[in-house]
């Protein structure tokens, strides 16, 4: 066999940017950590020294985002237990005066925060964001944080045990730490613990020719002297123009807080919708003696939101959402992902021709917030739980991680609603009764969206439990498509299953399952959201679900997805995606995708997904389909070929979206892919050979087996190589077909 090397060669620089939504006195605290998984007791006395910040000499250096362990592909058995990380930091002399804060984005589960041997702070749930005052016990000089992280099982934040649960949790500082730095006085941020705290922005109104927008800003005095400040608040445009602007004296009292609201007009605004989401920058800057001392930058988008068991009505246009659930675990290195990743998820999701997302059942980054309104996708955004309601102090866990999710994600124009709704579960009165008051307080004229009828604007229905539409109230259905199949509960055409076994029938099917398998998933997606459409009044439908996903309670991955676990998709992704047809949204792309690579004989048919103007099919046999389709006046030829022998790779990446964040992560973690194809470069859908990964420079592979490499040989899976590679600078990348057999070094 003739071996043809198609290598890609890639160099990233990673940006340096100013992130879009901080504060300017903050800096991120990601690097110079280092970490020690415990995989049994902890001896006191080793406590006791980690605790003292004393570094053991087996811990490694790690740059967060960090998983505990890299995991295998499919995950059977995922560590739970108990790590620490350690990092020393300087505080210089001029600073022992600031107010200086960590805030943590993400760590699971319950983390407890030592500086220079003093215990600060003990945080539950590991989805939002919590602060740690170091002042009480920073020094001039060097400094230690010790941060122990406990990830098993815990009735208090739920959910039910990683063994019966229906997705994995991981572990880790798995999200960004940032190091807050304040003198004087300060904009206060969403984490602290009262409900005005930060910045809130609102539209109160919009007519033909302009908006009427609030900004709700509350700020607070370091110093034990009053002193007199400046608050401007400037609305500006994509141009960098500011559009609106304000400005408030205020003073504050020694040690004393105050809040404050401001309604500006907007002129002629661009309004943000899934079609088109225009974005503002909000800014708010707080000074004191002509000194900026604080600002806060955040992107924000002008509409209206109007839910009614009429529908929903975005800026008075009544709009249907179609759109997915999502889990947000990568390959080995579960969640411990970059910002870009999470924005190549959501592109990827638009791009599927989606404009709605679930963020089941646990809150997502704020990176992937960003990404939904750079894009025009409304979120559900959900608190953690499934299947499982515990005690009175579950009860008051979920509602306080109601308050932090809503208090972070508030302003993002994003947000369909909340889901502050313990999936699947039965929910006491004490809690449901509590969600309204709750809402009104945090974010008042948003929707909040739950499992049951009482106490909730929405009510969220999967197709498997529905049994009669009731049309009083607004609906979501949750997940279609999915279970109904699986359980052979719920299909309409049963008819159309005859002579199918239960694989072949239902819509769990891997990527490499065959063209008919694949189809049959499309034939269900197809049916039960068409039934969504037709038989409800829903304002929006969730597929279920994006991405194939690992379970604690099963010993393989979920195949529901429309893409694989590597992102790389399915027939259904390109169903979906021809559904987008109106040519003035800002992602509309024209999509000719033909579901059949000519792989079997057995399939005589060709189903075309498409949005184009009109094709016709101008050659086909068993080897060769040609067809030529028109779009806006222009032909263009589309050809199927039956792959040959395999004869080489050719080497891409998961797409980045035409937007990206500016950021100042020190890390990236991207998806590449080698396709084994042919000698006319038809990727050979067939072919489970093997590619040899090399990467030189800022990064490794991550290996399941040996953890950080650089070079490693990896088995296609439906023709298809997939690596994930973590970058912390420039680097290469190449690949080699090597043949059915692995080559030993």
């Amino acid at each position: 066999m003739t071996k043809i090397l198609v290598a890609l060669c890639v160099i990233i620089a990673l940006s340096a940017c100013v992130q879009e939504d901080r504060f300017t006195t903050e800096e991120l605290f990601d690097d110079g950590w280092y970490f020690v998984r415990i995989d049994g007791e902890l001896a006191e006395s080793d406590s006791l020294s980690y605790i003292q910040g004393n570094i053991p000499s087996r811990a490694e250096a790690v740059l967060l985002p960090h998983t505990p362990r890299i995991e295998p592909l499919v995950v059977n058995d995922q560590w739970q237990g108990s790590c620490f990380y350690f990092k020393t930091f300087e505080v210089a002399k001029e600073e022992m005066d600031q107010r200086l804060v960590l805030r943590f984005d993400g760590a699971m589960n319950i983390a407890d925060v030592w500086v220079n041997g003093k215990w600060l702070k003990r945080h539950l749930g590991g989805y939002l964001p919590f602060e740690v005052v170091l002042n009480p016990v920073l020094t001039e000089g060097a400094n230690a944080v010790v941060v122990c992280l406990d990830n098993r099982d815990n009735a208090t934040t739920g959910p039910k045990p990683l063994a019966i649960l229906d997705f994995n949790t991981y572990g880790g500082l798995y999200r960004h730490v940032w190091l807050q730095k304040n003198k004087k006085a300060m904009i206060t941020r969403s984490t602290e613990g009262y409900s005005d705290a930060g910045v809130l922005f609102r539209t109160l109104n919009i007519n033909s020719s302009y908006a009427e927008v609030s900004v709700q800003t509350d700020i607070r005095n370091l110093i034990d002297t009053e002193q007199d400040v400046v608050v401007d608040i400037d609305i500006l445009d994509d141009n960098n123009f500011i559009v609106a602007q304000d400005q408030v004296y205020y003073t504050l009292e020694a040690n004393g807080r105050g809040t404050f609201e401001k309604q500006l007009e907007v002129d002629f605004p661009e309004l943000w919708s899934p079609a088109n989401p225009n974005l503002y920058t909000l800014r708010v800057s707080l000074s004191s003696d002509g000194e900026l001392l604080d600002r806060y930058e955040k992107k924000v988008g002008i509409r209206t939101l109007k839910i009614t068991n009429k529908g929903l009505y975005i800026n008075g246009e009544q709009t249907f959402l179609r759109g997915c659930n999502r889990y947000q675990e990568y390959p080995y290195v579960g969640y411990a992902i970059s910002d870009k990743a999470q924005w190549r998820d959501a592109w990827n999701i638009k791009s599927a021709g989606m404009d709605y997302v679930r963020c089941a059942h646990y809150p997502p980054s704020e990176a992937f917030l960003e990404a939904c309104d750079a894009y025009g996708i409304m979120v559900l955004d959900a608190i953690l739980g499934m299947q499982y309601f515990g005690d009175k102090a579950f009860e008051a866990h979920a509602l306080q991680s109601a308050k932090d999710m809503i208090r972070r994600d508030r302003n993002h124009p994003s947000i369909l609603a909340w889901e502050l709704s313990i999936d699947e579960a039965q929910m006491p009165k004490s809690f449901t009764s509590a969600i309204a008051p709750l809402r009104d307080r945090e974010a008042p004229g948003t929707y909040t969206a739950g499992c049951m009828k009482d106490g909730y604007d929405i009510y969220l229905e999967s197709r498997q439990n529905r049994k009669e539409v009731d049309y009083q109230r607004p609906l979501i259905v949750s997940e279609y498509g999915d279970w109904e199949y699986y359980s052979q509960d719920a299909g309409i055409n049963q008819e159309g299953w005859m002579g199918l076994n239960d694989e072949e029938r239902n819509s769990r099917q891997p990527r490499e399952s065959g063209v008919r398998r694949k189809l049959q998933q499309v034939a269900n997606i197809k049916e039960a959201h068409e039934d969504n459409v037709d038989n409800t009044h829903a304002i929006a439908d969730g597929y279920w679900v994006m991405y194939d996903y690992n379970r604690g309670n099963s010993y393989d991955l979920e195949y529901s997805g429309i893409c694989d676990i590597f992102r790389l998709p399915k027939y259904s992704y390109y169903y979906f995606a021809a559904q987008r047809g109106d040519r003035e949204e800002r992602y509309f792309k024209p999509v000719f995708f033909v579901a059949n690579d000519l792989s079997d004989s057995t399939v005589k048919g060709l189903q075309v997904y498409t949005n184009v103007d009109s094709y016709r099919i101008e050659k086909k046999s068993k080897d060769k389909v040609e067809i030529v389709y028109n779009f806006d006046g222009t032909d263009k030829r589309y050809v199927v070929h039956r792959a040959g022998e395999a004869a080489g790779v050719v080497v891409r990446r998961l797409e980045d979206g035409p937007v990206m964040p500016t950021t100042e992560e020190v890390k990236d973690v991207e998806i590449y892919y080698a396709d084994i194809v042919d000698s006319r470069g038809t990727v050979v859908t067939l072919s489970d050979d093997i590619v040899e990964w090399v990467v030189s420079g800022d990064a490794h592979i991550v290996s399941p087996d040996e953890g950080k490499v650089k070079n490693m040989q990896i088995r296609a899976v439906g023709g298809t190589s997939a690596v994930v590679i973590e970058s912390y600078g420039k680097y290469n990348v190449k690949a080699q077909y090597i043949g059915s057999e692995i080559v030993s070094e």
